[in-house]
């Protein structure tokens, strides 16, 4: 009986670019950013729901994680 072998699948990527510098980055292929509307009269300006940024954004806005007791706490909530 052969032994089978697994592999560690990769997701598809594609490039896209950060919603904060512009600079490109991957993301998952399957990703498509969601609108509320095209932004006429609306507080959204037509930006997209779910924003991708570049690791160097997410810093910036939302600055680096809280660790207590060598536990990432964003990681429960």
């Amino acid at each position: 009986m052969k032994k089978q072998r697994w592999r560690k699948t990769k997701p598809k990527m594609k490039k896209w670019l950060c919603d904060s510098c512009s600079i490109p980055i991957k993301v998952i292929a399957s990703y498509e950013p969601e609108y509320c509307c095209r932004g006429y009269k609306c507080g959204c300006y037509g930006l997209p729901i779910n924003p991708i940024f570049c690791d160097k954004c997410v810093k910036e806005l939302f600055g680096e994680p809280v660790k207590k007791g060598g536990v990432n706490l964003d990681e429960f909530f």
